[in-house]
């Protein structure tokens, strides 16, 4: 129960500050609502069980791998965060959507999961909290405990962040969207160039 607390713990300071995931969550919830950010807390929390599970079995002889060539991850890792920014910028979609496909969830869904499992930072942070949480891998009990405490906390973030901007939406919807148009691509553009900088520093 301590590990599952401190995995928990560990998650929600991971998940809390704002980032790519973040920004997409409060952006579908004013475009989707409810079903917005329940599609961002699910894919949030699946890309969670890959990365812990990866790290599980791979242990540190992956997260060796990962850092021999993490100049690797954080380029194409960056580039790919910076064309995520330029599709934002180029989106033009309605403030609000009364009706919601599956189209649309399914396309949030694969954004939300292309951007966990591609960000370096991610990656290389989950690949080492494994090993500082979970320590000895034969322990019974102790990556599952590792692996639901920082799933659980990833997920429930995303849908308190979704509710308390959908009681805020009704009143500043207009507002926000604009604003949103600028600042998510922004904050794709900033995680982006953040990573090509580590390949260069």
């Amino acid at each position: 129960m301590a590990i599952f607390t401190q995995a928990f713990l560990t998650g929600l300071a991971i998940s809390i500050p704002i980032g790519p995931i973040n920004m997409v969550c409060i952006k579908q919830t004013v475009r989707l609502g409810l079903s917005g950010f329940v599609v961002v807390a699910l894919a949030a929390g699946l890309a969670n069980i890959i990365l812990s599970g990866l790290a599980a079995t791979g242990s540190i002889a992956l997260i060796a791998y990962l850092k021999d060539y993490q100049s690797v991850l954080h380029f194409f890792g960056g580039l790919l965060l910076i064309c995520f920014g330029v599709a934002e910028l180029r989106k033009e979609e309605t403030p609000v959507q009364t009706h919601v496909s599956r189209k649309d969830l399914w396309s949030v869904f694969l954004q939300v999961m292309t951007i966990a499992l591609s960000n370096p930072m991610t990656i290389l942070g989950y690949m080492s909290l494994m090993i500082e949480l979970a320590g000895d891998y034969h322990q019974n009990g102790m990556v599952l405990s590792v692996v639901l405490g920082l799933t659980f906390a990833s997920m429930l973030w995303r849908l308190v962040l979704g509710s308390l901007v959908m009681r805020l939406k009704s009143k500043y919807v207009l507002d926000y969207f604009s604003y949103l148009k600028i600042l998510c691509p922004a904050c794709f553009f900033y995680f982006g160039v953040t990573a090509l900088l580590k390949v260069l520093f």
